[in-house]
């Protein structure tokens, strides 16, 4: 074991302490002997400097995955973003004197089916917005989703030229979120049938494979709804056009079977 002699009083200390533990004084550690540290091999440079330059290694790997990291964490916040934003066509909120002068669909559509020549009954989106804010109340529809965070507020449409967009809108803590699907409607074999075309979040748009869990918040809503469709189930056809639907009935010798 290497030691060091103190020069005042000859006490022998280890080779780690600085002041003699005899007397005091402080060593001269000149005279230990300096670990000579390993010299790197050549193959071992070689490896070092390659994994420092090659752009699949070393420092490039972490600034490629600090930009990939960079570049999904955007994303993600803009999806976000999307997904609070309302989406466009929101019409204002009726109040209640307005929604009990809503037209009755259901009576419209009932009476056009003793009719006993061909009809075009045109329905307007601001029409079909008042009745269902009449028709479709918050105590009717139960959110299978964060059932306590989210409350119904109302449900309202979106007619494009080929496409009707039902949205819900809903409040989380207070602030509105929307849930809308899109469908193409069709009168098919005595039956409405209602094909989904996507949907949205917001303004953030969903692909139609990935709407079969959000469909599950409109279940109760097609309940309330059992009625209209029935109705329309009688019906020839339904054509969806930019603000309006026009529902063509059947002529009597359909209707006398």
């Amino acid at each position: 074991m290497t030691t060091i002699a103190c020069k005042q009083c000859g006490h022998e200390n280890e080779s780690q302490r600085i002041y003699c533990h005899n007397c005091g004084v402080k060593l001269d550690r000149s005279s230990i002997p300096q670990e000579e540290k390993p010299q790197e091999s050549l193959a071992k440079q070689q490896r070092r400097l390659k994994k420092m330059t090659n752009p699949y290694n070393g420092f490039f790997v972490g600034w490629q995955r600090s930009l990939l990291n960079s570049v999904l964490c955007a994303v993600m916040v803009a999806a976000l973003i999307q997904c609070v934003r309302p989406p466009d066509g929101v019409p204002p909120v009726r109040k209640k004197g307005e929604l009990v002068e809503a037209p009755q669909i259901v009576m419209i559509l009932e009476d056009a089916n003793f009719t006993h020549a061909m009809q075009r009954l045109l329905i307007t989106e601001t029409d079909s917005n008042a009745y269902l804010g009449n028709t479709v109340k918050a105590k009717k529809i139960d959110l299978p989703f964060f059932s306590d965070a989210l409350k119904f507020e109302r449900v309202f449409t979106n007619m494009n030229e080929g496409t009707c967009r039902i949205v819900m809108q809903q409040s989380f803590y207070n602030y509105p979120f929307y849930l809308a699907s899109a469908y193409r409607l069709e009168i098919k074999g005595g039956k409405l049938e209602a094909k989904n075309v996507g949907g949205y979040i917001g303004r953030m748009p969903v692909h139609p494979v990935l709407m079969q869990t959000p469909e599950l918040a409109f279940q109760d809503l097609w309940a309330v709804l059992k009625r209209e469709k029935q109705l329309l189930d009688k019906m020839q056809s339904v054509e969806v056009h930019k603000g309006n639907i026009i529902v063509v009935t059947k002529s009597e010798p359909a209707l006398l079977r």
